[in-house]
């Protein structure tokens, strides 16, 4: 309880991710207890997941003058009471041993002011609150989006489809391995994964890549995974990177590389050979991009702590993959924090960034060359527009299949590109477009 009231408060202080304010709290705690620590990662999730209708019940119960006025401490345990007695369904009994907890926590003098009100948020039920409102404040509600999307969606969609993909949008998909050539043989891999208790299941359409179809990670799979031999990495990723064409003695640049997974998936293909030069402009990511790319044994990468646009003018590339910030739609179901500061007008501001990075690549990608443009986002603003933009400034550049052709065909009539979506392809939210540059 204490961790989660401490994450939940940051995130509402600072804006923070939900995984970067846990990881604060745990270190500002020293909790090291791992059951501890996976109760309260959950209930961090879970309580931000759903905000919106948690905040909507908590103003019924005190009142929502009252409720906005309280410290970020109490009003992150009343929201985590708020999901254990309206959602989870706890018995009444079960759901105040949370109220004693926190007032340990807390000290009694914090929550005194509200315990008045605690009865009714006890009595409570999420349906009764849905009652009454306008289709798409009650959508919004139901299926913890922000109304603006669910008004996009609506428009982009029509309500019957929107309505599946926002339910997608909350669906975490399965966990994937890929199997790392680089460390060690696969199939010596994949044996010593089912020895271990895991499932595994091949994925035809991406080589080396594995659905875990049961068992959980103990330490025979820790080691496996410290020793290299495995990377997690989404099914929408590794499409991507399979559709990139890399070769051996190729010459590649990886924009915004985040977490080292693709580059090491390129090097694989690569065989170590070539060089793949790999941009980033966070520290943080560049850090977590140099221990994944040794821990996977890539050799043959180069990473630049600098902006696309300030590398040579007259750099080459084979191919080019660009994976720019985004709104991060697509990835709301891993950490659900970000939803709830989104926006259009952080759309159209990604959007910017975007096409400013993909234009500054295009000018980078050789004759014959592959530029591989990959989102994790739903709007068509950060995805066919900036495509469509693209092909209107740079008539060297087409569209070309992506094989095999997984998900839905793109939006606005780019056939070509391929959206996926996790209530149908198992994996997150994702846009790409291939695109090779004719002489």
């Amino acid at each position: 309880m204490a961790v989660a009231i401490e994450a939940l408060s940051w995130i509402e202080l600072e804006k923070m991710s939900a995984r970067a304010a846990f990881q604060r709290a745990v270190r500002q705690l020293q909790v090291r207890d791992r059951e501890a620590l996976g109760m309260a990662y959950r209930e961090v999730l879970e309580t931000t997941r759903r905000l919106n209708l948690l905040d909507r019940i908590l103003e019924e119960a005190v009142g929502r003058a009252g409720y906005e006025e309280l410290p970020f401490g109490p009003r992150a345990f009343l929201r985590i009471l708020a999901y254990e007695s309206a959602i989870v369904q706890r018995r009444p009994i079960d759901a105040l041993r949370y109220v004693k907890a926190s007032r340990e926590i807390l000290g009694w003098e914090s929550l005194h002011p509200i315990e008045q009100h605690l009865g009714k948020l006890l009595a409570i039920e999420a349906s009764s609150v849905l009652r009454g409102l306008p289709d798409i404040e009650r959508t919004a509600l139901r299926l913890s989006a922000p109304e603006w999307l669910v008004t996009y969606l609506y428009r982009l969609f029509g309500r019957a489809e929107a309505l599946r993909v926002l339910s997608g949008l909350s669906i975490l998909p399965p966990m994937y391995f890929r199997l790392n050539s680089l460390k060690g043989k696969p199939e010596d891999t994949a044996k010593r994964l089912e020895e271990a208790g895991l499932g595994l299941v091949e994925v035809p359409s991406v080589r080396g890549l594995c659905k875990v179809s049961g068992g959980q990670l103990s330490i025979p799979s820790d080691e496996v995974i410290r020793e290299g031999l495995v990377c997690v990495e989404d099914l929408s990723t590794a499409y991507a990177v399979e559709n990139l064409g890399v070769v051996k003695g190729g010459l590649v640049l990886d924009v915004c590389t985040v977490s080292g997974a693709r580059t090491g998936h390129m090097a694989e293909l690569m065989g170590n050979e070539g060089m793949i030069l790999s941009v980033e402009l966070s520290r943080r990511r560049a850090r977590a991009w140099t221990r994944e790319t040794r821990r996977l044994g890539v050799q043959n990468a180069q990473l630049v702590l600098a902006d696309v646009g300030s590398l040579p003018s007259d750099a080459e590339f084979d191919a080019v993959v660009v994976d720019p910030p985004c709104s991060g739609v697509g990835t709301w179901a891993r950490d659900p924090s970000g939803k709830w500061t989104s926006s259009p007008e952080m759309v159209s501001r990604s959007a910017s960034t975007q096409w400013r990075i993909l234009e500054s690549c295009a000018d980078r990608v050789r004759s014959r060359g592959v530029l591989l443009y990959f989102t994790n986002t739903i709007t068509v603003e950060e995805n066919e527009e900036n495509i469509l933009r693209l092909l209107r400034r740079h008539p060297e550049f087409k569209l070309v299949e992506l094989k095999p052709a997984l998900g839905s065909e793109g939006l606005r009539g780019l056939t070509l590109c391929r959206r996926l979506y996790p209530h149908r392809d198992a994996c997150y939210t994702s846009f790409l477009a291939k695109l090779v540059k004719e002489d």
